[in-house]
């Protein structure tokens, strides 16, 4: 296979494709393509979670929208964390978890396992007004999961600013 240098194939060659990368130009736009891009998102706002034997700890509100969720195991076993979107006629998620009538419901995101002392990262996108249960699924030798022993928790995120 005969292979021709890149420069060859290229009008401005690597280095210069680079320069006008790095400049902001490029060919056919007279300069202004920092002028005619979109505004960059927003940055997300990050929720700090503390896994700790046997509850979170963090602050509140939690904000709707883009949401970067920072978990630590602060605690002396394995923690998990399960989101779950709760719908307004569900009863209280610790009611669900100790009680024998309960309603099926769908993860919508979390870690898996985390040793003590380790930590995790995910991030979602929060609806206004939504409520939203955190619980650790991991199970202790007794058999008895965290979730239990009170490793769940509730929070409802704000209603939109109104337009």
């Amino acid at each position: 296979m005969n292979r021709q240098p890149l420069r060859g194939r290229w009008p401005f060659g690597l280095l210069g494709l680079l320069a006008l990368t790095l400049t902001g130009c490029a060919p056919g736009t007279g300069g202004t393509a920092a002028a005619s891009r979109p505004a960059a998102p927003a940055a997300a706002a990050v929720v700090e979670v503390q896994m700790v034997d046997h509850r979170f700890e963090f602050a509140t509100p939690v904000p709707a929208g883009r949401v970067v969720f920072r978990l630590t195991n602060a605690g002396r076993s394995p923690h998990n964390l399960v989101l779950i979107p709760l719908p307004e006629d569900l009863p209280p998620i610790q009611e669900q978890i100790r009680g024998t009538k309960r309603r099926l419901v769908e993860p919508y995101a979390g870690i898996y396992d985390r040793p003590p002392g380790d930590t995790g990262t995910f991030a979602v996108n929060l609806l206004p007004g939504q409520r939203y249960a955190m619980i650790c699924t991991v199970v202790d030798a007794d058999g008895e999961p965290h979730s239990k022993k009170g490793m769940a928790t509730e929070f409802r995120t704000p209603e939109a600013a109104p337009t």
